[in-house]
C-alpha cells in the first residue's frame, strides 16, 4: 500500500492533479470476470463500454480489443 501511494504521489508530482491513473491488466481481468460471470447466467448478452463517459483512446481501443461494444447514448 505505501508503495502505490508513493507511486501516485511521484505521478501527481510529474503530471499534476487531478490525475486519472488507468491500470490495463486490472481493467482486462475485470472484463474477464464480468464476462464470465455473464456467460454463466445469460445465453444472449454484450458487454458494452461508455466511449461517451471514458473517451481516452488508449482506453477505448482496449475495450474494443476485449470485444465490447460502444455504448454511446
Amino acid at each position: 500500500m505505501e508503495q502505490t501511494r508513493e507511486a501516485l504521489t511521484a505521478l501527481t508530482d510529474i503530471y499534476g492533479s487531478p490525475l486519472y491513473v488507468f491500470d490495463k491488466r486490472e481493467f482486462i481481468e475485470n472484463y474477464k470476470k464480468l464476462e464470465q460471470a455473464m456467460k454463466t447466467n445469460y445465453d444472449n448478452y454484450r458487454i458494452a463500454y461508455s466511449f461517451k463517459t471514458n473517451y481516452t483512446p488508449y482506453i477505448c481501443q482496449t475495450a474494443k480489443e476485449l470485444g465490447a461494444y460502444a455504448e454511446v447514448v
